[in-house]
């Protein structure tokens, strides 16, 4: 009876329930999407029966926070710890390219042993896996696909099996396709397109490694099993053992995750004031029928079960439709994803997403239902209207009333205000001065197949054709070679040793490429000691480095750096400074700190490399990419082309994940500010509705327009300001938080402040306009006619 009721109720004014379940679908549906993220990229990330179990092993670079694989040797020890890890499997990962359908591409190829499928509890959907004897040598030429592209090459056909595939020049035969979300566990969870049998010798001096803890056996346990290995006199097995799960998106992003939970929480409070103070204005309407109920004799008991049961089926309705946005919003996610979170890719509404939108659901009809059945169920009130006395303008349903209205102020401030600094954040790190000129220098890194130039001479030959043909293109003024760029120059490590001083057991971090002669020239790199490289000293085996400014401040603070020597190493040569570069962001601009820096010689040998091309006249050197491309493929369609981009690109890629949670975050402050609008809205008209008699008088005594708008609108402000100081109060804390959350992020200003402030009272004023001008715009006459 109370169901059939609620929905009678409901269906008798359709414009307010379909605004109220809209309101709550906004909450409701934010809330579900990032959940349903949270929950694919930080709570059970691990598509994997074991995943919880899986780490991945690595050794510590001496006593820097940084890692590096370990070696055989390493792998061979630690598997002998059968107490702590119930498998162990090596595994590499190597580019392989693509040949004879269409321009040549980069696959990404996980080398693996058998058993690593039987770890990951996988099984081919079509065709077999490795047999043991496609493990010897070089292992055979057989591959299995990912379940992505089987479905994007070969179209999802059973008959993919024995497909040939031309791979590095060579036939290799499809055994089977793997099934969908199948991916490589290991720092955190990678996407490949193919994998291969790892044969014996084909691990190197260092291969990634992936176990699985035993059963009740925690990480901590599994890294004092391989830090005792150090102690029994095998230093170079100092292991550390990381949860696969942990290391999924990145720090970075599962910290944005987090905060984005909460600001959905906000939201959704938020949208469940609105909807608290809609039934407040509607059980005001219903006294009559509340009246009558009570004088039948209804218990307070029985009517609050019946306004709980009407909220929580406007809840659900609001739920429904807010699981139907949620998909919206996880498409919207998905397509604004950064490249790096491929991991999104299996964000879906699952059982117990589904399950949490429920338990939300019925908490938020149960917590916007409370207030009005607490407001209309009071003693005084019903033992009012059992007398017949005419009840109007309830003062704690008035007060409560524009409580909620600077509740909804106060959240919409502290979001606000988090997006603000936040974004604020993101644009001084893309105002940071990179040193050099990336808005002019385009950047193509390709890789020349093995199978076809086999010699430094071939190569060689090769890279010089290239820079000839990129030097002709139009625009092009300087053409430079390197290793890399950054932010992804490479890394070297060591014990550092300065000539002349006594060396120190701390390991430390180089970041840098080999780099030709006019690398700096074409970069706009400034040397600031010393000199650049020549083509002499290119062709010649003199050790010569130039490092950075930082670098020459921490390792040579009180001695000229130029001519100064050190080595990584005691079996290293020693190295001469022959100049101090400028320091740029090598590690990226979402890094808050710059790393110690280094560049050395590009000699003859790499198969590999980077072309760096710098344009003139205020060209865009987005525009000549393209012509690179057609360069490359005019030249060999075989040469494999790895990246394409401008170098500011390149930069501002790094910061993909914080633009990626920014934006997220900035919509959702969004929808706060126009959710608190439309409540003061709904306040304002509601109460202008109420006292429209009221102002009937006051204009028939001689109130004017101005003084009708002013005792509007001051309420409308007093609840506005109340709102944006605990709004103040509120955001302190939130930033503190942000500031511990997020790396880098500056401290809110008072300018910050003002800002969000300002953007609330307008919006505010905006929201009050309307019923502010039907006020005073009430005809006397008309208003008091009843009377």
């Amino acid at each position: 009876d109370d169901f059939v009721h609620a929905l009678r109720s409901l269906t008798r004014r359709p414009a307010v329930t379909v605004f109220a379940a809209t309101t709550l679908a906004l909450g409701i549906g934010s809330m579900t999407a990032i959940f349903s993220t949270l929950e694919s990229v930080v709570i059970n990330p691990m598509p994997y029966e074991n995943g919880g179990r899986m780490v991945g092993l690595f050794k510590r670079i001496g006593n820097a926070d940084a890692f590096v694989t370990p070696s055989p040797g390493d792998l061979e020890r630690w598997a002998e710890l059968t107490d702590l890890f119930e498998s162990l499997e090596p595994w590499t990962f190597r580019g392989m390219t693509l040949t004879g359908r269409g321009d040549a591409r980069v696959l990404q190829a996980a080398l693996v042993r058998p058993s690593f499928f039987d770890m990951l509890g996988r099984s081919p959907l079509v065709g077999r896996t490795f047999a043991p004897d496609e493990l010897d040598g070089d292992g055979a030429h057989v591959v299995l696909l990912s379940h992505p592209f089987w479905q994007r090459e070969l179209g999802g056909s059973p008959d993919a099996v024995g497909t040939q595939l031309s791979l590095d020049g060579e036939s290799w035969t499809v055994l089977g396709v793997l099934p969908p979300r199948t991916y490589l566990p290991g720092w955190g969870l990678r996407t490949v397109d193919l994998w291969r049998p790892l044969a014996a010798n084909q691990l190197g001096g260092a291969n990634p490694a992936t176990a699985l803890l035993r059963e009740g056996v925690t990480v901590d346990q599994a890294n004092e099993g391989l830090a005792g290995l150090v102690g029994s006199g095998s230093p170079s097995a100092a292991g550390h053992a990381s949860l696969v799960s942990e290391q999924v998106g990145g720090s970075g992003i599962r910290s944005y995750l987090r905060l984005l939970m909460g600001a959905v929480v906000l939201l959704l409070l938020i949208a469940c004031a609105n909807v608290s103070n809609l039934l407040l204005f509607r059980a005001d309407a219903r006294k009559r029928e509340t009246a009558v109920r009570a004088a039948l004799g209804c218990g307070r008991g029985r009517l609050a079960r019946q306004l709980l049961v009407e909220s929580l089926l406007l809840a659900l309705l609001g739920g429904a439709l807010g699981v139907a946005l949620s998909y919206a919003g996880q498409a919207g996610i998905l397509e604004m994803r950064p490249s790096q979170l491929d991991v999104l890719d299996q964000v879906s509404v699952n059982a117990k997403v589904l399950g949490f939108a429920l338990a939300v659901t019925l908490g938020t009809g149960v917590l916007f239902g409370v207030l009005p059945a607490f407001t209309a169920l009071r003693p005084e009130v019903l033992e009012s209207l059992r007398s017949g006395v005419r009840v109007e303008g309830d003062v704690v349903g008035g007060r409560l009333r524009w409580l909620l209205v600077s509740g909804e102020v106060a959240l919409s401030f502290a979001l606000l205000l988090g997006s603000l600094s936040v974004l604020a954040t993101l644009l001084d790190r893309q105002r940071v001065d990179l040193g050099y000129r990336a808005d002019e220098v385009a950047v193509m890194e390709i890789e020349l197949p093995a199978w076809r130039y086999a010699s430094d001479e071939e190569r060689e030959a090769v890279f010089g054709q290239l820079r000839d043909r990129v030097a002709s293109l139009p625009g092009v003024i300087e053409v430079a070679r390197a290793s890399g760029v950054p932010p992804k120059a490479g890394i070297w490590f060591g014990k550092l040793e300065v000539e002349g001083r006594e060396p120190t057991e701390d390991t430390q971090v180089l970041h840098g490429p080999f780099v030709d002669a006019r690398y700096f020239e074409t970069l706009g790199q400034r040397i600031v000691r010393g000199r650049s490289f020549t083509d002499e000293d290119l062709r010649s085996d003199e050790a010569i480095v130039i490092i950075g400014e930082g670098t020459a401040r921490s390792f040579l603070p009180d001695r000229d750096p130029i001519g100064a020597r050190f080595r990584m190493g005691q079996g290293d040569d020693w190295m001469t400074v022959i100049g101090v570069a400028a320091d740029v962001p090598m590690a990226g601009l979402s890094s808050a700190s710059t790393p110690h820096q280094y560049y050395g010689p590009l000699r003859e040998g790499s198969s590999d490399g980077a072309f760096l091309a710098r344009v003139g006249g205020g060209r865009d050197p987005a525009a000549l990419l393209p012509l690179l491309r057609s360069l490359v493929r005019d030249l060999d369609t075989d040469i494999r082309v790895d990246q394409l981009s401008t170098a500011l690109m390149l930069m501002r890629e790094t910061l993909e994940r914080e633009r990626f949670a920014t934006t997220i975050m900035a919509t959702f402050a969004l929808l706060a500010v126009v959710l608190a609008a439309v409540g003061l809205y709904g306040v304002v008209s509601q109460v202008v509705g109420q006292r429209t008699r009221e102002i009937g008088i006051r204009i028939t005594l001689g109130a004017r327009g101005p003084r009708i708008a002013a005792m509007v609108l001051g309420r409308a402000g007093a609840a506005t300001l109340v709102g944006i100081a605990l709004g103040v109060l509120l955001a302190l804390g939130g930033v503190r938080v942000l500031g511990s959350r997020i790396v880098g992020l500056e401290a809110s200003t008072a300018g910050t402040f003002a800002l969000a402030a300002m953007a609330l009272t307008v919006t505010s004023l905006i929201a009050a306009y309307a019923p502010t001008r039907r006020a005073v715009a009430v005809d006397p006459v008309d208003a008091i006619r009843t009377e």
